[in-house]
C-alpha cells in the first residue's frame, strides 16, 4: 500500500525497544507504533483513525474522540477554552516570530546597501561579503531573493 512505509500490508506496527547486541529489552514499557490508516482490519483501530482524520465530529466514530471534539466545536465554555487556548499560543509566538522578521528585515538591508556600494564601485564584491555579518551562503540567498544576480 502506498501509505504502508514498510511495505507488508500491515495496519500497525509495534516496535519495543532493545540493545542490539546482547537482545536484552529496555522493558520500560514504550513503544513506537505506525499506524496505516488505509489499512483496514481492527475495528476499535479503524474507528480511531477515522476520527483523529475527520474534521466533522459527526462522523466520528470512536466515543472518546468525538464527544471531546463536540464539546470544544458546539459549547459555549470549550469555544472560550480553544480561543484562550489560541491567544495564548499566538503571546508567546508572536514576539519570536516578530524578532525573526526583524532580523531578516536588517539582513535583507545590510545586503541590498553592500550591493549598492559593489554597483557603485565603492568596495569590492569580497569586502560586502566578509563584513555583511553573514555567511557568505546566505549573504548570496539573500542576494539572490532581492533580485541581485551574482
Amino acid at each position: 500500500m502506498e501509505d504502508d512505509i514498510f511495505d507488508k500490508g500491515k495496519q500497525l506496527y509495534e516496535f519495543k525497544r532493545y540493545d542490539d547486541q546482547s537482545k536484552l529489552s529496555l522493558d520500560d514499557g514504550s513503544r513506537i507504533i505506525y499506524i496505516n490508516a488505509k489499512n483496514k482490519g481492527r475495528k476499535e483501530l479503524d474507528n480511531l483513525m477515522q476520527s483523529l482524520i475527520s474534521s466533522d465530529y459527526k462522523t466520528m466514530k470512536d466515543d472518546v474522540i468525538k464527544e471531546c471534539t463536540m464539546y470544544y466545536k458546539t459549547s459555549e465554555i470549550g469555544e472560550d477554552e480553544v480561543c484562550e487556548a489560541m491567544r495564548e499560543y499566538v503571546a508567546r509566538n508572536a514576539e519570536k516570530s516578530f524578532n525573526s522578521g526583524k532580523a531578516e528585515g536588517k539582513a535583507e538591508g545590510r545586503v541590498e546597501a553592500l550591493l549598492d556600494f559593489v554597483n557603485k564601485g565603492t568596495i569590492t564584491l569580497d569586502y560586502a561579503f566578509e563584513n555583511s555579518g553573514l555567511p557568505k551562503e546566505e549573504f548570496l540567498s539573500i542576494a539572490k531573493s532581492l533580485g541581485y544576480n551574482i
